[in-house]
C-alpha cells in the first residue's frame, strides 16, 4: 500500500470516526430504558429531567432511541400544545345582608331579572329600623348564569383600590340552598411599595360548573368591599409543570446572585422567594448560554413573602418565553444579603418513535456535535391530527442504565466539555498523521525526481 492509498484510507476513518462512534448506544452519556406495550407500533415518550440534564445543545440534536440491536429508530417530536384559548366575562358580585339577629322573623328577597339572573339580595326582619348597615359587606353572592363554560379560574374585583390583606371562603351552589366549599381559606391582597403594586387577585378553580358562588371574608371586618369578579375557561388546559430549584452563588455585585440549571429545560416559568419573612423586592432576570456570552435580559418583576394572620403570601410565578440557557441572574432591588430561592418550571417535551425491531428500547442522550435525526410528525404518524391517526402508545421511561449518568457542567463552555475534547484530540491526531504522510509522499516524489535524472 503506496503513500496515497494510506492517506485516503486513514483520512476516510477519521472523518468517519465520530459519526460511526456517535450512533453506538454506550457512547451516550445518559441511556434510559424505555418500557413499551405488548404489540405497539408507535409509542410516545415525555421527556424527563435525567433527559434534560444530559443534553449537549439545544436543539435535542443528540438525542436517539434504540432497539435492542443497537439500531436507531425513526422518531419525531410532537408538536407543542396548542396555545390555551381563554375565555372570560365579568359578573357582579351582589352583597349579602348581615344574618337576621335572633328573636325577631326574617324573610330574605330576591330579585331577578326578566331571564332569572338575580339582581338584589335583601333581609326583610321587622324591627331593624335605624340599625347601621356595616361599612363593608362581609358576604358576597355571584350569579354564574350569564358564563355558561366550566370555570377554571375567577379574579376578584376590589371596589376601591386601596391596600387591603385577607382571606375569603368560597362555595358553590345550583340552589341557593346546598352549598360545597371550594376554598376555605384564600388569601388575597393588594399592596403598594413606591411605584411598585403588588396584587393578588386571581384564583385557580379545577374546572368548576355551578350556578352560584358565594365569597365571605373570614377574620374580622372587610378590609375591603368587592365589586365584581371576573370568571375565565381555559379551553386547553396546559399539562403540568415540572420544577426544580436552583442552588445559589453570589454575582459580581451588591445584590446580584447567579444559579445554574442541572440541564437544558426549556424554561417559561419562574418562581422567585425572599429568603427572609415581610420582604419585597424589584427583581431583574437574565439568563445566557454559557459563562463566555454576555448576559441577556430576560424580563423584571416584583417578588414578596408577606406575613398576615390566615397565613403567609407569595408572589405568583412568573411567565416569560421559552429559554433552555442553564446560567441565570437574579439581581433584586433593594439589595439583599441572603440569596432568595428560585426554581424553574417547564412543559416537559414528548417524543413518538416506530418501535422496531426486538426490545429492549432505549433513549440515549448527551453525545455532542450529532446531526439532528428527528423527521416531520407527518412522516412517522400516517394521517397525523385527523381522526383517521393510529393509536399512539405509552412509553414509561425507567431509571438510567448503570454506567450512564455522566455530569455535564453548565458553567463550562461546549469546547472545554469533556468529550468534545476526544473529538479535538482525534482531529489534532488526524492532522498528525496526514502531516506524516505528506512528508513521505513529498519525499517519495523526490527521489523518482533523481532516478529518473
Amino acid at each position: 500500500m503506496n503513500y496515497r492509498t494510506l492517506a485516503f484510507v486513514c483520512a476516510l476513518a477519521l472523518a468517519a470516526g465520530p459519526v460511526l462512534a456517535g450512533e453506538n448506544p454506550a457512547d451516550f452519556a445518559v441511556r434510559l430504558p424505555i418500557e413499551v406495550p405488548p404489540g405497539a407500533a408507535l409509542v410516545r415518550v415525555t421527556l424527563p429531567e435525567s433527559a434534560y440534564a444530559a443534553l449537549a445543545g439545544p436543539d435535542l440534536a443528540d438525542l436517539r432511541i434504540f432497539n435492542g440491536a443497537g439500531e436507531a429508530l425513526p422518531v419525531a417530536r410532537l408538536p407543542a400544545p396548542k396555545e390555551t384559548s381563554v375565555v372570560t366575562a365579568r359578573v357582579p358580585l351582589l352583597p349579602l345582608p348581615e344574618a337576621a339577629r335572633p328573636g325577631g322573623e326574617a324573610r330574605l328577597r330576591i330579585s331577578r331579572a326578566a331571564d332569572g339572573t338575580l339582581l338584589r339580595v335583601e333581609l326583610d326582619q321587622p324591627g331593624t329600623g335605624g340599625v347601621p348597615a356595616p361599612l363593608r359587606p362581609a358576604r358576597y353572592l355571584a350569579d354564574l348564569k350569564p358564563f355558561d363554560h366550566p370555570v377554571t379560574a375567577l379574579v376578584v374585583e376590589p371596589a376601591d383600590a386601596i391596600p387591603f390583606e385577607g382571606s375569603l371562603r368560597i362555595e358553590s351552589s345550583d340552589d341557593l340552598a346546598n352549598w360545597q366549599v371550594l376554598r376555605q381559606t384564600e388569601r388575597l391582597l393588594a399592596l403598594s411599595q413606591g411605584e411598585q403594586r403588588m396584587e393578588r387577585l386571581r384564583i385557580e378553580l379545577p374546572s368548576l360548573r355551578t350556578r352560584y358562588l358565594r365569597l365571605a371574608w373570614t377574620s374580622g371586618p372587610a378590609p375591603v368591599a368587592l365589586a365584581g369578579l371576573t370568571l375565565e375557561h381555559a379551553g386547553n388546559p396546559e399539562a403540568p409543570r415540572q420544577w426544580v430549584k436552583l442552588a445559589a452563588q453570589p454575582g459580581d455585585s451588591p445584590g446580584a446572585w447567579r444559579y445554574t440549571a442541572p440541564g437544558l429545560f426549556p424554561v417559561d416559568r419562574l418562581r422567585v422567594e425572599a429568603a427572609e419573612p415581610n420582604s419585597v423586592a424589584g427583581v431583574r432576570v437574565d439568563s445566557r448560554p454559557a459563562s463566555r456570552d454576555p448576559w441577556q435580559f430576560r424580563g423584571a418583576f416584583t417578588t414578596y413573602r408577606l406575613n398576615q394572620e390566615s397565613g403567609e403570601i407569595t408572589s405568583p410565578d412568573h411567565a416569560l418565553p421559552a429559554r433552555r440557557d442553564p446560567l441565570w441572574q437574579l439581581k433584586l432591588q433593594p439589595t439583599s444579603g441572603t440569596a432568595p430561592t428560585l426554581a424553574i418550571g417547564w412543559l416537559p417535551e414528548t417524543l413518538v418513535f416506530a418501535a422496531r425491531g426486538a426490545p429492549p428500547f432505549t433513549l440515549a442522550v448527551g453525545q455532542p456535535r450529532l446531526p439532528a435525526a428527528f423527521l416531520p410528525v407527518e412522516s412517522l404518524v400516517p394521517a397525523y391530527a385527523t381522526d383517521r391517526a393510529p393509536p399512539l402508545a405509552e412509553g414509561r421511561l425507567l431509571p438510567p442504565a448503570a454506567g450512564s449518568a455522566t455530569p455535564i457542567r453548565r458553567d463550562t463552555p461546549a469546547w472545554q466539555d469533556g468529550r468534545s475534547l476526544g473529538l479535538w484530540a482525534m482531529l489534532v491526531l488526524g492532522v498528525a498523521v496526514l502531516g506524516w504522510m505528506a512528508v513521505g509522499l513529498l519525499r517519495e516524489g523526490r527521489g523518482d525526481t533523481k532516478q529518473k535524472l
